[in-house]
């Protein structure tokens, strides 16, 4: 009895173990800089802007995401090699001046500029509950015009991405993936919703 209790003890240590994140995972991951885990879009719109646009990005994720919770999030800050809201902005940055969409974009706004504000709400990678990988991506968006900086735009979304994985080694490769790929939903369909929006602002 004492043997299998001990044995008991010893495999849930290891159960305990094998979900908690490893050290050689810390500041390992940036999607902003790894071409296989994120696709730029590379948006090639049919409308374009001559005015700047100036873009803003700020983290209001809830502090239970910022952290390890095998349950809930894997992907915590630490896991990133920079912080999330700053890895968006330098993707966000190149997917819109890779564009062309509008005459420059820049962190520093001008009087002519539009105004773009990009808020980060949820930033999920997790691997678990029946060994699925999944990403999840939620920002807020909100354009500004350049003139009385009244809003044009103003949007939720959401990229959810998840595949079945069958060997927990590879649990944190696939869970990186899924969370580039549900950004890559939100950034296209981002793109192409400012372009429209564009092209209402011009015909007024």
């Amino acid at each position: 009895m004492k043997r299998l209790a001990a044995i008991s003890l010893v495999w849930c240590l290891a159960l305990l173990l094998s979900c908690a994140p490893s050290a050689k995972y810390k500041g390992l991951f940036n999607l902003a800089s790894d071409s296989k885990y994120y696709k730029y879009v590379e948006y090639s719109p049919r409308h374009r802007a001559e005015n700047p646009l100036q873009l803003v990005v700020l983290d209001k994720r809830p502090p239970e995401e910022k952290v390890f919770n095998k349950d809930i999030q894997w992907f915590y800050d630490d896991i990133w090699r920079e912080p999330p809201a700053s890895m968006l902005k330098t993707i966000f940055l190149k997917e819109l001046r890779t564009s062309h969409m509008f005459k420059s974009v820049d962190l520093v706004g001008q009087e002519s500029s539009f105004v773009l504000e990009i808020e980060l709400t949820s930033l999920i990678g997790h691997y678990g509950n029946g060994r699925v990988a999944k990403g999840i991506v939620k920002v807020h968006n909100i354009l500004k015009s350049p003139s009385k900086k009244q809003i044009i735009m103003d949007k939720n979304y959401e990229g959810n991405s998840s595949y079945p994985v069958h060997s927990h080694a590879s649990g944190w490769k696939h869970t990186y993936y899924h969370i580039g790929k549900a950004l890559n939903t939100v950034v296209e369909e981002m793109l192409m919703d400012l372009e429209n929006a564009l092209i209402r602002e011009s015909g007024k």
